[in-house]
This record gives C-alpha cells, sequence and structure tokens, in this order.
C-alpha cells in the first residue's frame, strides 16, 4: 500500500466502535466493587494477584465483566481499539503518541472505578520519516458518540429544481457501515486485500455518480416536454 504509493501521507485517522458495552446501565452509578458469595472451585486469590488492590468476587466482576473496571480492564478501547487499529498501526510504523488527549467523556463514574458510557480519545504521533508525516489518531466509542464523515465520503444529494449534485457531512449510523464510499483500514486486511477494495469501491463510486447524472438529466428532459 505504502511502498506503492497508492495511499501516501497520512494525517489522519479515524476509529470507531458504537455497540453497547457490558456496563451500560449501571457503570456511572457505581460507587464500589459488589461482593457476593465465591462459588465452589474458583481460587479468587491467585485471580487477584493480577491487581495491586484486591476486590471481592461478584458477577459484575466475573466472568468478562471485568473490562469494565479501572483497576482489571481498559474499557472500549482496550477491547476494540487494538482490533480495529492494529492494521493502520503496524503499516504506518506509528509508534507511540507524544500526546494522548480525553477529548470527551459522558456518562463518567464519579467514584473512578467504571469507564465512562462514552468517550473520544485522540493520539497525536510524530512524523517517522520520509512519505511518514505526522499522524492524529481519534476514537470514538458510545451508543451515541459517533464520528462524522467529511462531505467528499457521503451519498450526493440531487436538488430537483437545479438538477446540481452536492455533498454534505453525515453521521454514521452503525458500527462498519457507512453511506457511500468509505476508505476504512479493517481490522487484520491485509495490504493487497486493502488496496483491492479501496480501488473497487472508488470505481463503484464514480459508476454511481455517472448513473444518478444522467438519471437527473433524463428527468429534466422529461419535465421540459
Amino acid at each position: 500500500m505504502l511502498v506503492k504509493g497508492i495511499i501516501t501521507d497520512i494525517t489522519r485517522i479515524t476509529a470507531h466502535m458504537n455497540s453497547p458495552r457490558r456496563w451500560h446501565g449501571w457503570g456511572n452509578s457505581t460507587t464500589a466493587y459488589p461482593s457476593e458469595p465465591l462459588p465452589a472451585g474458583v481460587n479468587w486469590e491467585q485471580w487477584m494477584d493480577t491487581v495491586a488492590q484486591p476486590h471481592p468476587y461478584s458477577k459484575k466482576l466475573h466472568p468478562a465483566e471485568w473490562r469494565s473496571w479501572f483497576d482489571h480492564g481498559s474499557g472500549c478501547f482496550g477491547d476494540w481499539g487494538p482490533h480495529i487499529l492494529d492494521t493502520s498501526h503496524r503499516f504506518l510504523k506509528l509508534g507511540l503518541p507524544e500526546k494522548i488527549t480525553a477529548a470527551y467523556r459522558d456518562g463518567v463514574n464519579n467514584s473512578d472505578l467504571i469507564y465512562p458510557d462514552s468517550s473520544t480519545i485522540k493520539f497525536d504521533f510524530p512524523e517517522r520519516g520520509a512519505g511518514m508525516p505526522a499522524c492524529e489518531v481519534t476514537w470514538y466509542d458510545g451508543v451515541n458518540n459517533k464520528p462524522q464523515l467529511e462531505a467528499e465520503y457521503s451519498e450526493p444529494v440531487t436538488n430537483k429544481e437545479t438538477g446540481e449534485v452536492t455533498h454534505g457531512p453525515t453521521t454514521l449510523n452503525s458500527t462498519g457501515k457507512v453511506p457511500g464510499s468509505y476508505t476504512h483500514l479493517r481490522a487484520h486486511e491485509t495490504k493487497a486485500k486493502l488496496v483491492f477494495r479501496l480501488l473497487l469501491e472508488k470505481k463503484k463510486k464514480k459508476q454511481n455518480n455517472t448513473k444518478k447524472t444522467k438519471n437527473n438529466k433524463t428527468q429534466e428532459k422529461t419535465s421540459s416536454k
């Protein structure tokens, strides 16, 4: 991808995961670790060796719910960020960021125990050499905290009176599905498949725009008769 010069000088990456998470609905109101009887056969003391401060057993912590808690997990970004961003991080040789900014948080747990319901995190990576300028990676999570697509990636809108085709900013409606063609590096996608997909999407978008323009002109001729 980079060697062939098809995609170069990437300065910004946007990633998102907007499905509900395990702690949504109870996380922001929790004030302490709940406690429940320990099931037989569970070596809780050994499991607690992974953290500095032991906590009581509960189904809100184990199994799988540990993702929700500061002391045990890393929130939505820790769960899904590695899968969604690993391709771009590896191909672009991003390394470590110079700066990390919590740009937005909603549904915050005031006891500092559980991750927010929604968050936007910005990572600023420095220049890494020729063809690899400084890059800003922005991460969005939370059901309603969705990134907005720039005009060039949105569906065209045709003015019925003038026939003029324009584009406007569009908010993503669901994870992994966007209107029109969107250049998105998917998790575990090979270089060859990525390049093929981008070229195919570009071709389809051009064909669709051409078809819509022809249909609009046909409608205008019909209306004028």
